[in-house]
């Protein structure tokens, strides 16, 4: 049975009378009748997270749930902790929540409560994003661009004064003036936040203010829609209710979109784990280096495996996929001024305003000549991936004006669309390079079998990777800033950037045979700079399957000017 065979995600400002969400529910409505008796169930990650949410928010409102919760709770009433230090009273409380699951699980095994069928089983494919993937269906996120628009519309319509559309104008220039703060947790109390949360507060007013005439419009249901989502929002500020909300701006045009959000879901994955006879959770990026030793700790961590059921077996390294990549090449140890070589500069710099700019201008010089240098050298094509969407764009100008065939990222083409050309333009035999950013990191999978090459031999599609930047403060997520702001001795900003740095050179062989004409390129000059040697350690051991070597252009211009 194929649920949810696409991507499909409904918008936080759809209606539940909506023709067009009606049918997209029909797909996962069963008769009695039409009960399937297939013994396997493939459904996205978003359907399982939905299928859980429904699990247990059954088991908790039942009548023996209700009872289980009472039960379990009253050992953790003042009368029952007086006298505890204040570590013994965390514990009480922990296994007091452990318990409360466990047994609300035990309620739904084997009853059809949820969106799928009853399952006793499970395989979690891709199971490093699983985490995300969950917190994300369980989020809500809003354009606020779009409650601007709905009420630009109402008042077009008479339903909303001139004066109050105006009103929403000044709101928005408010909200979006604050940008260059990149994002804004609302309940920070800084002057930003403060003034981004009243224009909010202000935008939240005047959607309630439209007149009841306009109910019969589709943007008034969505303004609707919409407005309880802010209204939500403010109050998570005030209280959390275990929730966040912040606002946050597009890469560029800085677009402020609101996101309200659950600052774990470790209790739904844990439930989720209680719920099954037996898990396995499968992907080719679960595991890092420690001490030598290859280790699923940090993603048994962030999925909240329970210890007592947690298995790990050996990794899996088939031979070909690394064998097709002639070397990883790191950046020759060379200063150019007092600068190390191809070193972008970092927050440890200090580095603000003009000298911010400077520093990352100086950067982005070095990288295009690099780059350019070794397009010119590849056999087939090149995929560089970035941080942002603004080096991805200052590197695109700063390349060998010779390169006419490329694609950069921008927010008007999404990643597939962007895959696409970059595809259309190979199998015409140009030497097409990519600059790639975001998802790229970990959605990209371009394989000449998909496009006709048979034969491995000849498949040139794509032969060099290049990671100018290594992959740091790229999870947005409201479950992975909560980890790190709450967790703060373990170092989940430098796991999170190792995970995703093995993902991204797991982009280059996508399929078996492949010639030996492979190559990576680390360029992050941070690697020559001895200051950034044992925090780097993750990554070179994620860099071990292959041959290390350093890189320097063969041109002989570019050597002297070194």
């Amino acid at each position: 049975i194929l649920f949810d065979k696409y991507r499909v995600r409904l918008g936080t400002d759809s209606d539940q009378d909506d023709p067009g969400t009606k049918a997209y529910e029909s797909q996962f409505e069963r008769e009695i009748a039409e009960e399937p008796t297939s013994e396997i169930i493939y459904c996205t990650h978003a359907m399982l997270a939905i299928d859980i949410r429904k699990r247990r928010t059954w088991a908790r409102q039942s009548e023996l749930g209700q009872q289980i919760k009472e039960d379990i709770w009253a050992f953790s009433q003042p009368k029952n902790i007086e006298g505890l230090a204040p570590e013994e009273r965390k514990e009480l409380m922990s296994s007091a929540i452990e318990q409360e699951i466990k047994e609300l699980a035990a309620l739904t095994m084997d009853k059809d409560v949820g969106i799928l069928p009853a399952w006793q089983h499970l395989v979690i494919d891709e199971a490093h994003a699983f985490e995300s993937n969950m917190a994300n269906i369980l989020a809500t996120n809003i354009s606020l661009g779009s409650v601007l628009r709905n009420l630009m519309h109402m008042a077009d319509q008479g339903w909303l004064s001139k004066a109050a559309a105006k009103q929403a104008t000044i709101a928005m220039n408010a909200i979006r003036d604050q940008a260059n703060n990149d994002e804004h947790d609302l309940s920070s109390t800084s002057p930003a936040t403060r003034h981004v949360y009243a224009a909010l507060q202000n935008l939240h007013e005047l959607a309630r203010s439209v007149k009841s005439g306009a109910k019969q419009s589709p943007h008034y249901t969505q303004l609707s829609i919409q407005a309880r989502a802010i209204d939500l929002a403010l109050k998570v500020a005030i209280s959390q209710y275990g929730q966040r909300a912040m606002v946050s701006y597009s890469p560029v045009r800085a677009y402020p979109q609101l996101n309200i959000g659950r600052q774990s879901v470790a209790n739904e994955l844990k439930f989720l784990w209680q719920s099954t006879v037996s898990a396995a959770a499968v992907s080719a990026t679960l595991y890092l280096r420690k001490l030598e030793k290859d280790s699923a700790a940090y993603s048994a961590s962030v999925l909240s495996v329970p210890n007592t059921r947690l298995m790990e077996f050996p990794v899996i390294r088939p031979a070909w996929t690394y064998r097709p990549v002639q070397a990883v090449w790191l950046p020759e140890p060379t200063k150019v001024g007092n600068s190390w070589w191809l070193r972008p500069p970092t927050r440890s710099d200090k580095l603000k305003g003009a000298q911010q700019e400077s520093g990352e201008a100086l950067w982005l010089d070095e990288l295009g000549t690099a780059i350019s240098d070794i397009h010119r050298t590849a056999q087939g094509g090149v995929l560089v991936l970035m941080t942002s969407y603004s080096s991805a764009q200052g590197l695109a100008q700063r390349l060998d004006p010779n390169i006419t065939s490329k694609i950069v990222a921008s927010t008007k083409h999404s990643l597939v669309e962007q895959m696409n050309h970059f595809v259309k333009r190979r199998l015409t035999g140009e030497k097409t390079i990519w600059i790639a950013v975001g998802s790229a990191w970990t959605g990209v999978d371009i394989n000449g079998a998909s496009y006709g090459i048979e034969d491995p031999q000849q498949d040139n599609m794509l032969t060099d990777l290049i990671i100018p930047r290594l992959p740091f403060g790229l999870n947005k997520s409201m479950t992975h800033k909560t980890r790190t702001e709450s967790l703060s001795s373990v170092p989940w900003e430098l796991l999170d950037a190792a995970m995703r740095f093995k993902q991204g050179l797991g982009r280059l062989v996508r399929r078996e045979g492949l010639p030996n004409n492979r190559r990576i390129f680390v360029l992050d000059g941070r690697f020559s700079d001895p200051a950034f040697e044992n925090y780097l350690s993750h990554f070179k051991r994620v860099m071990a399957p292959y041959t290390l070597k350093h890189w320097i252009s063969s041109d002989e211009n570019y050597k002297e000017w070194l």
